[in-house]
């Protein structure tokens, strides 16, 4: 399970001039996601988990910052 969030603002600078602001972060707590088990039957870890899920959504927590000027 994963946790993601994203927020931003934007400051107006005259009537044509816009600074936006945005933040976002992936797997906001860090939270470690396990991979599915191992399904061979003849395999000596048949049924454990030995990695963790690495997609972009289940992987570490990611930060991005985005800062934009708009005229």
């Amino acid at each position: 399970m994963t946790f993601s969030v994203s927020a931003g603002k934007t400051f107006a600078l005259g009537e044509r001039i816009a600074l936006h602001f945005e933040s976002q972060f992936a797997n906001l707590f860090n939270l470690l996601n396990r991979d599915a088990p191992n399904v061979n039957v003849a395999s000596n870890a048949f049924g454990a988990v030995t990695q963790s899920q690495l997609v972009e959504q289940a992987g570490p927590r990611t930060i991005q910052l985005h800062l934009r000027l708009r005229f």
